[in-house]
């Protein structure tokens, strides 16, 4: 102190008298106070002391501190009104050394204390007039003597300072001092208002007495101070400090709450001003006005025009918002406060209004302040007037305004971000958190609706509930107006008939009373009561995938029982499955069911009731499943269920697994899958502050959810205009509105996030723009392309937050799966654009992107690379890491989707992603040259989250793979993108290798799963080399999932079935081989069952591809593939013989095959061509007949078919397994026989043995004789003979191996059986197939089907019962008929005694065929045929000649061809079944005859030396009957052609034969053959000779066998013998007219001949020369004499009538021919007869004597005249005449 007065003594000495006195005194008196401890020793030495001053102070007793700071306080006023700097520094120093000093302030009492602080403030009067800096200096040190914890001072004090420091604010000329003036009165109230640490009750009430009391002076002082001077602004500091230094509990001192509300409250009031009438028209300009404006405004100035002002102003409101807030009644001051301070002032004046909003709502405090004011009184008033001024200032024009608006608006988003937090525990206090979870009690959005009555709205929870319904269902309901109004209708119908009930459901059958709809009620009823016993169980269960499984095992074993019901009915009762269920049908109805016992509404109306019966009908039948079910089985599950879940009523609520799995499939709750939330709630455990706060900002924010979400949309519409942003503000104010919407976004409020992330796709993600832009700039560098398309820090910050928030919003809102999809294509696309560093490998989407080492490596979030780039726009290596981090995001995304999502939201999704990835495939197949967009990525996507399904519930799979695999089967067959061709295989061979199961009985799940591969393969457009790749994915699923495959086997080996054309691949081979050997290691006999029959399906396609037809030799691999696809078949066979027994199961389509096979069995039919079409052969016997006799059997009966007995089919009494095989083993002979028939000759051999093997050796097998039978009835012999038809002559080696094959299995059977009906079928079919192939096919066919006849006959006639003789004869009779259908025909066109070749009853003509030869065999049968063997033998060596058909034409313009050919080989046909008959009836016969007649003899007897027993003894008289018509009908035939001249010279024109043909040959054989059985029958009958002579005398029809037999021979060979006679007598009266008209001409040569024995070449003179010639001269003279004059025709010409002649002589010799074979055919019996012993011929003698006598009159022959003596000769034995 010394020091500064001495300095202000030397500074005012010149100038300042009396400061220098003052100084000087006040110096020696701090000198004093300084030695008063040695003033008693300087009194003793006063005498020293000259001066009397210092003497007077000496003695002076009286000097105080108080006088000595008055000292120094008099000389720092003095100084500082000199106004020199150097002085005022020395005085400020002064003061600072006063205040400090201990002896001053910390010495002093109070009252001392008082009057210091009050002079010190008086001393510094002239404050507001000195320089700024000691101005500053004071300031400062008047603060610190002031706020000293140690004193209290005065109000007055306080006001003094205030006083001075206003003066000081208002005479400033720097801000420093303004600055200071405001700091130092804020910081003097604060310490005067604030509590000391250690108070005591009294002392804080005395400190409350205080700020009120200075409360109150401070508001008078402004009353009283003009509000727009600047001293206004000191003294609402002076309030602010004032009010933030008091503790919330001054709220308890009602006096002081009395001042804010009384005098404070009307005091900002009053400043704020009152608005004037508005001149103008508000409307005229575009400038938004707050709320206090819209119908007022001023044009005087106000306290907003000084910013300053309006600042402390707001800081004072802040203070208000945290003391009042507590105070109920206080809310109308705040609410009027903050409405008149935020809501008054212009837009363009609210910048310091919305700083204060945001130091407001920054400060988590005054948050919970508005929050805790909005809970108190159920209203948002206040929160609403902050909202509206935020969102008028966002709707400025002007950009900082609006820009700063949403600033304020983030800055409360975070606050609110931050209290929600789970670790935020403090910022709400404890009776808050109770208000607000008394007041919000759920986090239901409907609450928002409903604050001001407090009553809870269902609407939106039925919308929900309606929403839920519908966003389940395969179909939306979306005539559910017209459903209300149908159903209102049937509502009012139920009441008006008495209330019965009504089905809703117009689709049902109306026949619901019969058989079928009973089992299926019955059938629903036992599933209720299988569900009821189940539930209790499974609510016991605390794991989802336990109860799953669970489930899957009741839908198993509830099939189970369904089809042992059903097969206990079929094996019991015999009664057909009528309904049809499998365990796919049950799992899903069970979760329907389940749907509908814990969330259907119990108070549900009429329409709703109809609604989710669709739903739960629907969510079964339109599953787009393999589901076995029908809408009437379930609608009687879901009338069963409407009372089933009154019992599980109160477990709606109970939070336990059942329901959470419930909730994962219904997304009933909008949450994520239950084990995913579970897993979350242990690690972050939610805090009962969060759930409150939580709750709170949803409250505030949802209620004025719109106007938040309009703030930023003005500034978002600068990208909208303008993508590439150039001004620096409005890239900035863009930025401010993605940021907002990234705050809204933050908080996560779910169901609202749509429209943000909608917003912020738009604004931020411009994928069009980016497609259009790279193909329209073509820029090489990266850094170019980032210059022409920046990426903004804003952008990448969206993206994250995208794909942050997606699965939080998506779930509540599945609209916004577009636009977070969009938002990936985005990052990839825009990566590539710029840096094309996203990685190629198709298969990326299984294993995650490699990046590259300096983005791996740190960068947990994107904000850590984002730190250290400041600028909006990213350079490239930020932008290059930020985007690769995006894609991993993006990877992170849809990898958290396929886990976390519950079944709706995770279907919508798919389905979202699915219409991405067709959009994308349109947009590459329209633009070409743009390689940015790579269909892969999606459905990369695709396959990724279809691989997680495999850790759900297996109905989450089931519902979501139906909804991908069409698109996937459409990405796979597109041929024009290979590379997705390929990729898209890949993708879903790893999808199906990660979703298969090991299925439970009657599951179809993963023959869903495998669909798609038949599928691709079944489209026209897939790629050879997809089959490929398909097949080689098979081949992979075989070797490691085999015995998982199951039900996925059936479209498996369709997708190899319809791939069979790749076999000619090697490599494809041998992946088939191996797929078809795995098959049949499966031990599962269930999936054996149920696929074995698409197995062979399989199996039996390749082996029929493995070449064509036309191919005479097969590839060595071709034939390796089909050996071994038979091998396997073998094997099936071989199987299945080991199932029959031991197989349990059944399959139903197998049963329904098998029952549809019992109602359409096929059979051999009888040939008939239309073309020859002829009355029956009967007939001729009928109408024409030759022997008068009466026939023991009509011949009509032998026109009707012999028809199949009913026969029992061979599984009648089998159980429904071995039903179910049998299908199996039919179906695969079936299949064996077709392939055979259409397969390549090379390969028909080996298949037909095959096929005859296993026929025949069911005889020795489980499934027996009759199924063998049946299967060549009904299977192999229908297709043999279609086979046949088709072309005989192109597969004649293989169809003759196959008659041969089949052929010895019949005979197999017919050794094995006497008496079994279906081989007697068999036997039946085999004897209609050879007749066939005998009469209709090949000469060599029909050679080879008549020894097969022949050879079955022979081997087994010691096992032919009767009923296999009648089928023997009818079928001879048959082919018999067949063969004579040709030349019958023929003889149509001819009557009796024609001459005319061209045919009398219509046109016959010959028509040579051109480039076509009779080969000489066809020419050698004919003669053998037509000619006897004698003109055989007389005529030359037959030639080739032009093949020649007969052209038949009628009346009615019909033309009917027979070939030459055809005739030949049919009649040859007709030699053989003679031959057969002769057979049966003369084999074993030893008669006495000789010549041609013991040749036939010979012939027929094809006895063995163990056989001694005669064919003929065998034979019954019905089947001795029908084959005597046999032959009568041969004889008749021949005969009649015999008798039509006309159609001879046909055929004799058509083989081209020198003389006219006849069928003596046939008419002698039929003859003999039937005589000859005749003759031995009466030959070795036991009559006597008398006995025979009484019966030939009666007239008795009805005769014994034995009697029949005699008789019957005698008339029939009577007959032979009397035509015999008339044709002998016809002939020689044509021959005598003959040789009347005919005259010969002798042809004599003259010339000489000369001897053979002369040599050709001779030597001759000219002698011998010249008589030669005059030799030669006289013969040609002779030769050319006139020949006599003959008669002529004058009719006819000379050609005409040598013609006629000649053909007389063609008759004449025919003629000749006919008699000498009736000649044989008479004398054959006779000649016999004359052979036999005595004893026989007077036996015979009354039988034969008749005949012989009449032939022997009537007959002119020498053969006859030969016979007669050798007659008589031998019976002179008998009868003596010498």
């Amino acid at each position: 102190m010394d020091e500064h007065l001495q300095t202000i003594i030397n500074l005012s000495a010149a100038k300042f008298r009396d400061l220098y006195a003052a100084a000087k005194s006040t110096r020696a008196l701090c000198i004093f106070q300084q030695l008063l401890p040695i003033r008693l020793i300087i009194q003793k030495f006063h005498r020293l002391i000259q001066n009397d001053k210092i003497a007077e102070m000496l003695n002076n007793n009286n000097i105080t501190m108080i006088t000595l700071c008055d000292k120094c306080l008099h000389v720092l006023q003095l100084s500082l009104q000199c106004k020199h700097q150097k002085i005022n520094q020395a005085a400020v120093d002064l003061l600072q050394i006063l205040i400090r000093d201990e002896r001053f302030m910390n010495k002093a009492t109070t009252s001392e204390s008082e009057i210091i602080m009050m002079s010190t403030l008086k001393s510094v009067n002239l404050l507001p007039v000195i320089k700024a800096p000691i101005q500053c200096r004071i300031l400062t040190l008047i603060v610190e003597i002031m706020c000293k914890e140690e004193r209290r001072i005065t109000i007055e004090t306080v006001m003094e300072a205030l006083t001075l420091c206003m003066q000081t604010y208002g005479n400033a000329e720097e801000r420093s001092v303004q600055l200071a003036c405001r700091a130092a009165i804020t910081q003097i109230f604060s310490s005067f208002c604030t509590l000391p640490q250690n108070n005591h009750c009294q002392e804080q009430i005395a400190i409350f007495m205080d700020a009120t009391s200075l409360l109150n002076e401070v508001i008078k002082r402004v009353n009283a101070t003009n509000p727009q001077s600047e001293q206004v602004i000191i003294l609402l500091d002076a309030i602010y400090s004032i009010l933030s230094s008091q503790p919330i509990t001054v709220i308890n001192h009602q006096p002081f709450v009395n001042a804010i509300w009384r005098e404070l409250s009307p005091c900002m009031m009053k400043m704020l001003g009152e608005p004037e009438k508005s001149t103008r028209d508000i409307a005229d300009s575009d400038e938004p006005f707050g709320q206090g404006q819209r119908s007022m405004t001023t044009y005087n100035k106000t306290i907003f025009d000084h910013p300053e002002i309006v600042l402390s102003l707001y800081q004072i409101i802040e203070q208000l918002l945290r003391l009042l807030a507590s105070i109920p009644g206080m809310r109308s001051v705040l609410e009027a406060i903050f409405h008149k301070t935020l809501l008054y002032p212009r837009v363009d004046q609210r910048s310091e209004a919305l700083r204060i909003i945001r130091k407001i709502t920054k400060n988590e405090e005054r948050f919970a302040d508005i929050i805790l004011i909005s809970i108190n009184s159920k209203t948002l008033t206040l929160w609403t007037v902050i909202i509206d001024c935020i969102l008028e200032c966002s709707n400025s024009t002007n950009i900082d305004i609006a820009s700063e608006a949403l600033r304020t608006l983030q800055t409360f988003l975070a606050t609110a971000s931050q209290i929600c937090e789970a670790d935020s525990d403090g910022t709400l206090s404890t009776e808050l958190i109770d208000s607000i979870l008394t007041f919000l009690p759920t986090d239901d959005l409907s609450l928002t609706s409903t604050i001001d009555n407090g009553k809870h709205d269902n609407r939106e929870d039925n919308m929900k509930e309606s929403e839920m319904i519908r966003s389940n269902s395969p179909e939306n309901f979306e005539n559910t107006d017209e459903l209300c109004a149908m159903t209102e209708v049937l509502k009012k119908l139920s009441k008006k008939f008495k209330g019965e009930e009504i089905d809703e459901m117009v689709c049902c059958d109306s026949t619901n009373n019969n058989k079928s709809a009973e089992k299926e009620i019955e059938t629903a009823n036992c599933y209720i009561d299988e569900l009821r016993n189940a539930i209790p169980k499974w609510l016991q269960i605390k794991s989802t995938i336990e109860i799953d499984e669970a489930i899957q095992e009741f839908a198993s074993n509830f099939f189970s029982e369904f089809m042992i019901a059903q097969k206990n009915a079929f094996e019991l009762h015999g009664q057909t499955q009528s309904h049809f269920l499998n365990s796919d049908a049950i799992y899903l109805t069970t979760y329907a069911a389940l749907v509908v016992i814990f969330y259907e509404n119990n108070n549900q109306t009429f329409s709703k009731a109809i609604l989710f019966k669709f739903w739960f009908i629907n969510e079964v039948l339109h599953s787009d499943c393999i589901v076995y079910s029908s809408d009437r089985w379930l609608t009687a599950v879901y009338e069963n269920l409407t009372k089933l879940k009154l019992e599980f009523k109160s477990l709606e609520d109970t939070n336990i697994p059942l329901i959470n799995i419930i909730e994962d499939y219904t997304g009933h709750g909008t949450q994520i899958m239950s084990d995913v939330r579970r897993i979350q709630q242990l690690l972050t455990k939610r805090s009962k502050h969060s759930l409150a706060a939580c709750r709170a900002c949803r409250w505030l924010l949802l209620t004025t959810w719109d106007k938040l979400l309009t703030a930023p949309s003005k500034l978002l519409s600068f990208r909208n205009k303008q993508y590439r942003i150039v001004r620096p503000k409005a890239a900035e104010a863009f930025d401010q509105a993605v940021y907002t919407l990234l705050a809204f976004a933050r908080l996560c409020l779910e169901d609202r996030n749509q429209l943000i992330i909608e917003r912020l796709v738009a604004a931020t993600c411009p994928l069009d723009e980016l497609r259009s832009f790279a193909i329209q700039e073509k820029l090489d560098s990266s850094t170019e392309r980032l210059n022409k398309w920046p990426i903004r820090k804003s952008d990448v910050i969206a993206m994250q937050t995208i794909l942050d928030i997606a699965i939080d919003c998506g779930i509540h809102k599945s609209k916004c799966w577009n636009d977070v999809i969009r938002c990936t294509e985005y990052i990839w696309e825009v990566e590539k654009y710029l840096f094309g560093t996203v990685i190629q490998d198709q298969i990326s989407w299984i294993s995650p992107i490699s990046l590259n080492d300096d983005i791996t490596d740190k960068a947990q979030h994107i904000d850590q690379i984002l730190s250290s780039d400041d600028s909006d726009n990213l350079n490239v290596h930020i932008a290059c890491r930020i985007l690769q981090f995006l894609i991993l995001s993006a990877n992170r995304f849809y990898e958290r989707a396929g886990k976390e999502l519950n079944l709706a939201s995770l279907c919508a999704l798919m389905q979202n992603l699915v219409t991405a990835s067709e959009n994308c495939q349109h947009y590459v197949n329209s633009q070409k040259s743009n390689t940015l967009v790579d269909p892969t990525v999606i459905l990369g996507r695709i396959f990724a989250i279809s691989t997680t399904l495999s850790t759900r519930p297996l109905i989450h799979a089931m519902k979501i793979w139906p909804k991908i695999a069409h698109h996937i089967v459409q990405c796979a067959s597109l041929r024009s993108n290979g590379k997705l061709n390929f990729f898209a295989i890949e993708g879903l061979g790893v999808c199906i290798a990660k979703l298969m199961i090991n299925e439970t009985n009657g599951f179809c799940y993963n023959q869903l799963i495998f669909q798609p591969l038949q599928n691709i393969v079944c489209t026209e457009m897939c790629l050879e080399e997809s089959q490929e790749q398909i097949v080689t994915l098979l081949a992979t699923f075989v070797h490691s999932h085999a015995n998982m495959i199951g039900s996925g086997w059936r479209p498996l080996f369709k997708s190899e079935n319809i791939a069979s054309d790749l076999t000619i691949v090697s490599s494809v081979q041998a992946t088939i081989l191996d797929i078809f050997s795995a098959y049949l290691n499966i031990k599962n006999t269930n999936i054996l069952i149920a696929t074995a029959l698409d197995y062979i399906t399989c199996v039996l396609q390749y082996l029929n591809s493995t070449g064509s037809e036309k191919e005479s030799i097969l590839p060595s691999s071709n034939v390796t593939m089909a050996s071994t696809a038979l091998q396997n078949l073998l094997k099936v066979e071989r199987m299945l013989q080991n199932l029959f027994d031991s197989a349990d199961c059944t399959d139903q389509h197998l049963l329904q095959r098998l029952t549809l096979r019992e109602r359409t069995q096929h059979c051999v039919d009888r040939y008939i061509d239309v073309s020859f079409l002829m009355e029956p052969l009967s007939t001729v016997l009928i109408e024409e007949p030759f022997f008068y006799i009466e026939q023991k059997i009509p011949p009509t009966d032998l026109d009707r078919l012999l028809e199949a007995p009913e026969i029992t089919i061979p599984w009648k009494n089998f159980t429904a397994s071995k039903r179910s095989c049998i299908e199996i083993y039919l179906s695969l002979l079936e299949g064996l026989t077709a392939v055979t028939f259409v397969c390549p000759a090379s390969l028909q051999s080996n298949l037909l043995r095959t096929i005859a093997d296993l026929i025949k050796e069911q005889m020795d097998t489980k499934f027996g004789i009759d199924f063998g039978a049946y299967g060549l009835s009904v299977i192999v012999f229908p297709m043999l003979q279609q086979w046949m038809r088709k072309d005989a002559a192109k597969h004649e080696n293989n169809l003759k191996q196959a008659i041969g094959l089949f052929t010895e299995v019949v005979k197999q059977y017919l050794l094995q059986t006497k008496d079994n009906p279906w081989v007697n079928r068999a036997f039946f079919d085999t004897l209609t197939l050879l007749t066939e192939c005998i009469t209709c096919a090949t000469n060599r066919i029909s050679r080879l089907s008549y020894a097969c006849l022949r050879f079955l006959i022979k081997t087994s006639i010691h096992s032919l019962t009767s009923e296999r003789w009648t089928i023997i004869v009818r079928s001879l009779w048959n082919a018999t008929s067949l063969t004579l259908a040709h030349l019958r025909l023929l003889m149509q066109y001819y009557v009796v005694d024609s001459t005319d070749p061209n045919g009398d009853l219509g046109s016959v003509c010959i028509s040579a065929i051109e480039d076509s030869n009779f080969p000489c065999e066809t020419l050698l049968l004919a003669q053998q045929i037509f000619l006897m063997d004698e003109q055989i033998c007389s005529m030359a060596e037959p030639k080739e000649t032009k093949k020649r058909e007969v052209v038949l034409s009628n009346n009615d313009g019909t033309v009917q061809r027979i070939s030459g050919d055809e005739l030949v080989n049919i009649l040859t046909s007709h030699q053989y079944i003679l031959e057969l008959i002769g057979t049966l009836l003369l084999n074993g016969i030893d008669l006495p005859v000789d010549g041609q007649t013991a040749a036939f003899l010979k012939k027929f007897d094809e006895q063995t030396e163990n056989d001694n027993e005669c064919n003929l003894y065998k034979l019954s008289p019905d089947v001795i009957a029908i084959l005597f018509h046999c032959l009568d009908g041969s004889l008749l035939v021949a005969r009649n052609f015999d008798k039509r001249s006309g159609l001879k010279m046909l055929i004799q024109g058509l083989y081209d034969f020198p003389i006219l043909p006849n069928l003596c040959k046939q008419a002698v054989l039929a003859w003999t053959i039937r005589s000859l059985g005749m003759y031995e029958m009466i030959r070795k009958c036991p009559l006597e000779k008398e006995a025979i002579v009484q019966c030939l005398s009666s007239s008795d029809g009805c005769v014994r066998d034995d009697k029949y037999y005699i008789k019957q021979f005698q008339l029939c060979h009577r007959e032979v013998c009397r035509y015999l006679c008339s044709m002998e007598k016809k002939l020689s009266t044509e021959a005598l007219h003959h040789l009347a008209r005919s005259h010969v001409t002798q042809q004599i040569t003259l010339v000489r001949k000369d001897t053979v024995d002369e040599n050709l070449y001779n030597l001759v003179s000219s002698e011998q020369t010249n008589e030669i010639i005059s030799d030669y001269k006289r013969s040609k003279t002779a030769q050319t004499l006139v020949s006599p004059a003959k008669r002529g025709n004058p009719f006819k010409s000379d050609n005409e009538q040598q013609q006629e002649v000649a053909e007389e002589k063609l008759i004449l010799s025919d003629g000749e021919t006919r008699c000498c074979a009736w000649i044989e055919m008479s004398l054959a019996i006779l000649e016999a007869s004359l052979r036999e012993e005595n004893d026989k011929f007077e036996k015979l003698l009354p039988i034969i004597y008749e005949n012989a006598t009449m032939l022997i009159s009537g007959s002119s022959s020498l053969r006859i005249r030969e016979f007669a003596g050798r007659f008589l000769r031998k019976l002179s034995n008998f009868h003596r005449l010498s």
